[in-house]
């Protein structure tokens, strides 16, 4: 990190975005970490622990 932000981040985001390098997130990296934030979001909704499940 810079003083002006995440500036290598940014720069490989872009890059994937031109199709100039590869994304360095997968659809799979993605996909958990939405799984993440809901879990989150439904122990916030019902006050408790949100049940975690793996997938090795």
């Amino acid at each position: 990190m810079t003083a002006l932000g995440y500036l290598d981040e940014d720069r490989a985001f872009i890059d994937a975005c031109l199709g100039a390098a590869p994304s360095s997130v997968t659809a799979d990296d993605a996909f958990h970490s939405i799984a993440v934030i809901e879990a989150a979001y439904g122990s916030l909704r019902s006050g408790g622990r949100p049940e975690l499940v793996r997938d090795d």
